[in-house]
This record gives structure tokens, sequence and C-alpha cells, in this order.
């Protein structure tokens, strides 16, 4: 029996001095590793002032200025707050001298590409409203006015800048037709082109009535548009609720859009 208590002693002392210097070797690891995150994430004013150094000659002024504020912050007494000092002033000057190169750069830019904008619709006809600083370019061949039949497209601008593409639909008669829809038909293909409500206009003269349609260019009216300039046989159905009426489009028209689509590919104009 004594012997049993004694081997139950031992073994308790074997395990208390293993534990004991598990222990131990982790505090040693962690005071190690401690040491170094400390000796890592706190350099001195000349670290700081060097690294900005380096970074000033690389031209990487942000991240130098970075480490400029905070020797300041960290080390406002120290002997490179002077350098400090004199280093973020040639920043700023290093700061203003690329805003300024960018807004030449940028006034190049505006001015080239205003070049390019009145060489291509010099010999469009022109529409401009002053009060709202608004031009508008068509075709010489298209028609100046609503009272006339006409499928037709144009280029509405504020100066010279983002143009967008419009497109004209046009039907005269000499009774009331109410259109509801057009269906275009390229060479046997068909499409259609179906406004929302209210978007038609209609007015009345002389005997005659006439309706319009006037809509902005995106992705679905461009594909008619392309194929109507690249096709033979162009027709346009009018549909009210009850009839239609077909018109075939003319050389001219037909011509007239794909002029327009030029102008507004070299002028740099975007279809969204």
């Amino acid at each position: 029996m004594l012997k049993q208590i004694i081997k139950i002693v031992l073994l308790l002392i074997l395990l208390s001095s293993c534990n004991d210097k598990k222990v131990e070797k982790q505090n040693q690891l962690f005071n190690e590793n401690s040491d170094n995150v400390t000796n890592k994430v706190q350099p001195n004013s000349e670290q700081l002032y060097s690294n900005a150094v380096l970074y000033f000659n690389n031209k990487q002024f942000e991240e130098c200025k970075k480490e400029l504020l905070i020797l300041k912050t960290k080390f406002p007494n120290s002997t490179e707050i002077n350098k400090t000092n004199n280093l973020l002033k040639d920043i700023d000057l290093e700061f203003e001298k690329i805003k300024k190169q960018e807004q030449r750069i940028e006034s190049e830019e505006r001015a080239k590409k205003k070049s390019v904008f009145f060489a291509n619709v010099k010999d469009l006809r022109k529409k401009t409203d002053k009060l709202e600083g608004m031009s508008w370019y068509q075709d010489k061949t298209s028609p100046r006015y609503s009272n006339r039949n006409g499928f037709y497209i144009y280029i509405a601008s504020a100066g010279f800048s983002y143009p967008s593409l419009r497109l004209k639909i046009q039907f005269k008669d000499d009774e009331w037709f109410f259109i509801k829809k057009y269906k275009i038909y390229v060479d046997g293909i068909r499409y259609s082109i179906e406004p929302e409500y209210g978007k038609i206009k209609r007015d009345n003269g002389n005997g005659d009535i006439w309706e319009w349609l006037d809509i902005s260019v995106g992705k679905d009216e461009f594909e008619i548009l392309t194929a109507i300039a690249g096709g033979n046989d162009v027709k346009i159905r009018y549909i009210s609720d009850k009839y239609h009426k077909d018109r075939t489009l003319t050389t001219k028209e037909k011509k007239a859009i794909t002029n327009i689509l030029n102008v507004f590919s070299k002028i740099g104009g975007e279809i969204y």
C-alpha cells in the first residue's frame, strides 16, 4: 500500500514539473514575439524621415506626406522637424505642378474635341436655342418642319460636349390617323418601334394633319438605323388602332441617316 502511494506522489511531481516547463516556454515565446512587434511598429524619427525622402524621390507624394505627418505627431521636438517642414512645402509644390499639368491636358483635350466637333458638323443644318444653350444638327435634306413626311435622325448638343442622337418620324395626311406604333421593314427583316403613351405629338392646319415622334436613340433604335443605312428596300408602316399606311423610304432619306451616323461616330458620340 505504501509503495502505491509513493508511486502516485512521484507521478504528480513529474506532471507538475512538465507543466511548469511548458508554461515557462510559452511565456518566453510570448515575450520574444512582443519584443519583435514593438520593434517593428515603432520606427524612430530618423527612420520616418528616411522613408519619406525615399517616397519623395520615387514621386510617391501621398505616402511621403503620411510619413512626415506621423513624424510631426510623434516626434514634435526631434532634430528632423525643420527638414520635415521643408519637405512638406516641397510636396505642396509638387501637388500644384501636377494639378496645373492635369488642367493643361484637360484644356488641350477639350480644344481638340471642340475642333473635331465643329469640323464635322459644319455642313449640317443647325438650329440653336441660346437661352437653353442647346443646338441641333441635321442633314440639309431632312425636313425643316414637322408638317412633312420624314424619317430622319439629328444630333443634339450643349456646346459641343456629350452629343446625343435623336430620331424623328413624321407623318402627314388629310385626315386624322392617330398612330400607335411603327414597323420598319429592311430587306424583309421586320423591326418595331412602340412609343410610350403621349410620345406621339399631333397638330393640324390648312386642311392637313401631321403626327410626329421625337425620341432619343437607344440601342434598339440604333440597331434599326444601322440596318436602314446598309439596306436596299426600306419601308415604314404607320399603325393605328384599326388601319395602317405604308411608305417607302427614299434614297435621299437613307443617305441622310448614313451621313448623320458617320458624323455622330466621328465626334465621339455614344449610345446608351
